[in-house]
């Protein structure tokens, strides 16, 4: 089959519809008609939406008809990750326990979408309770890659990435405690944000104040994500890092290429020495010279990091047994992650919840500290592109044909750092592999510089022009998804 074509940006589309040169019904129809052809190949939603989208897209082309003025995101189709409440869709966090909850209202994220004309087309597919690095449950079955089925799109916002990557949506709402936005991006061609910690208010967290969740962004481009973040960050009473937040100006055409002349930028490769792919390590060395040639300074981020991962285990696995170990519906069919993190919670003490909440602080301060000699900061997002479809999200990976060591230590090493300390990071695309598979670059800024981090993504972007059309459907499925459970 022929390649399809760059589906438009976010602003483009909504000037369309403003203009009346193209219904947002037609294009509500057209993603879930693609949403739709893909799933059966994908595994990315949980829900399509489509009577609901139908109905908003129906009533928005009478309003615009009317001649009232088109909102910022009009009949934008957004997809929303599986583990945030949508009133009137179901969400389930990928566990069987939930599969038949509806949400009476919306999370904060997804009402401001929507009222900014915003139109959810479905809801995508996560791990249990978004778990793990890769993307199944007994809900959605095993979520894979447009760019190839044998592969997975990452996690735990796989479901959206890979949605995303094939054309379905302009736009997904996801979440990140640990990479979840950005490593799927990496895995499918796209790029994906982590705000401020609390810039997009995180209302579905039930600890508002040491929870490691972000409220997070997914687009083709950063421009994308840049012209859709004004329109959602800013206040919210259930979160309290949100409250300090001021939301700026929405940018009625996206964000403009942020000249890098000028900027300090560090750069690390990895966190601890670990192996990268040889593919990968060669961009990444394409993109210092490039970010060089276009005017900035580069200075190398040495000395040795505390290891983030074990401070995040001891978080993360106490969360885990707070909110499910009591839980026997959700218990009975519960991830296997999710199921050993709760057994080592199981060991630890009030002594190690308070050590790691430390060591997370003293992270902070040394991330904060490279601040001071640079603007923002450059590392690959991966060690290595996408696993397989099947892989279980928890045992060792190989870099190369050599065995690397644990997914979570050796897949994405630096991401879970930036989580924790809050800092605003994207992923972006900076070109493919010899496979033909994506390879992302991890931008981080400063404490509230996400414009920032987001006009130098764009730059970036711009310089490589490696973000590619949705890829064609194929001809059939590289082997049967796990069953899904349905709705009777």
């Amino acid at each position: 089959m022929t390649a399809t074509a760059s589906p438009p940006g976010i602003a483009e589309l909504v000037e369309r519809h403003r203009r009346g040169l193209v219904s947002p019904v037609e294009t509500i129809e057209a993603s879930l008609a693609l949403a739709e052809a893909w799933e059966p190949f994908l595994g990315a939603f949980v829900t399509i939406a489509r009577e609901q989208a139908l109905a908003e897209a129906r009533a928005l082309e009478t309003r615009l008809k009317r001649g009232e003025p088109a909102p910022a995101l009009a009949g934008v189709p957004v997809t929303v990750k599986d583990i945030i409440a949508t009133a009137g869709i179901r969400t389930t966090a990928g566990s069987p326990a939930l599969a038949r909850n509806m949400p009476s209202r919306d999370a904060v994220n997804v009402a401001r979408l929507r009222a900014a004309g915003a139109i959810v087309i479905g809801k995508t597919a996560t791990p249990q309770f978004a778990c793990r690095q890769t993307t199944d449950s007994p809900l959605s079955g095993i979520a894979r890659n447009p760019w190839d089925l044998r592969l997975t799109p990452g996690g735990s916002s796989g479901g959206s990435a890979a949605a995303t990557a094939a054309g379905a949506g302009l736009l997904s709402l996801v979440t990140d405690g640990g990479g979840s936005a950005r490593l799927p991006a990496a895995c499918t061609g796209i790029a994906g944000f982590k705000p401020t910690f609390g810039r997009m208010p995180f209302d579905g967290s039930s600890d508002a104040f040491g929870g490691l969740g972000h409220a997070g962004l997914m687009a083709r481009t950063a421009a994308d994500i840049a012209y859709a973040l004004p329109l959602v960050e800013g206040p919210c009473d259930a979160d309290p890092y949100s409250l300090a937040v001021t939301p700026r100006p929405a940018r009625q055409g996206g964000t403009q290429a942020l000249p890098l002349a000028g900027l300090t930028i560090g750069w690390r490769a990895q966190l601890a020495q670990e192996p990268m792919e040889g593919a990968i390590a060669a961009a990444f060395e394409r993109a210092l010279g490039a970010v060089a040639a276009l005017g900035a300074q580069l200075i190398p981020i040495d000395g040795a990091v505390e290891p983030p991962l074990p401070i995040w285990r001891v978080l993360q696995h106490s969360i885990w047994a707070e909110r499910y170990a009591d839980n026997a519906a959700v218990m009975a069919h519960i991830d296997r992650v999710i199921a050993d993190g709760i057994a080592d919670a199981g060991s630890l003490t009030a002594r190690h919840l308070q050590g790691a909440m430390h060591g997370r602080t003293r992270l902070f301060r040394q991330v904060q500290g490279w601040f001071r000699d640079c603007d923002l900061i450059l590392s690959p997002t991966l060690a290595r592109g996408p696993l397989a479809a099947g892989h279980p999200g928890y045992g060792p990976i190989d870099i190369d044909g050599r065995e690397a060591g644990d997914i979570r230590e050796a897949w994405a090493p630096l991401l879970g750092l930036f989580t924790m300390t809050g800092h605003p990071a994207l992923s972006i695309n900076i070109g493919w592999t010899p496979a033909g598979l994506p390879i992302g670059l991890h931008l981080v800024g400063r404490w509230h510089e996400d414009a920032r981090v987001l006009a130098a993504g764009a730059a970036i972007e711009a310089h490589f022009d490696a973000v590619k059309p949705p890829p064609p459907l194929p001809s059939q499925p590289v082997a049967a998804s796990e069953p899904k459970e349905t709705l009777p």
